[in-house]
């Protein structure tokens, strides 16, 4: 059981690695903070033009914050296992002796804490650009919805990645999936 427990630990920590050998830190968090800004106020463009009472842009802003969670989750997890393949390290990582779900367990779990970061990051922006009153939420039902909610989005895109390290690109599979579910 503690092996299992040092096989995730050190997979996360391989991971964390691994996203800051390519793109510093300083350039990661911006690109986090400008995509969940952004977008979010491109989606409250879009319902103050269409001018629907029942899109108040507080709304949509809130609704944004936690697809953002949605989309890290989903499309960090099914980038991981394409990005092993693609780089050449799968083989790699199927000879080490712990067991493959430990490993994308790992994987998982750091996609899972980028998750909380960048839904924590937009709830920050919504409430304070536009104008969403958090004050009457519940912070451990709040909790609980966004842990449900990274976790399955985290195992959903594992599911998304295991299917895709067989195709050419996983991200496209994940793109596909996550926004037929927009529909």
């Amino acid at each position: 059981m503690l092996r299992n427990a040092l096989g995730v630990k050190a997979s996360a920590l391989v991971a964390l690695r691994s996203q800051f050998a390519v793109v510093g830190p300083g350039l990661w968090l911006i690109q986090i903070l400008s995509t969940a800004l952004f977008q979010m106020w491109f989606f409250v463009l879009v319902s103050d033009f269409a001018d629907d009472p029942g899109a108040a842009p507080a709304y949509v802003a809130l609704g944004n914050a936690v697809s953002s969670l949605t989309y890290s989750a989903v499309y960090g997890v099914t980038m991981s296992a394409g990005a092993e393949k693609h780089i050449g390290t799968m083989a790699t990582i199927m000879s080490t002796p712990t067991r493959m779900f430990y490993v994308f367990l790992g994987k998982g779990a750091y996609q899972s804490l980028i998750g909380l970061f960048t839904v924590s990051m937009s709830l920050l922006f919504a409430s304070l650009f536009f104008g969403v009153d958090l004050t009457y939420a519940e912070p451990a039902a709040l909790a609980a919805v966004l842990l449900v909610t990274c976790f399955s989005m985290v195992g959903f895109g594992m599911v998304i990645g295991s299917v895709g390290v067989y195709l050419r690109s996983s991200m496209i599979l994940g793109s596909v999936v996550l926004y037929l579910g927009l529909l």
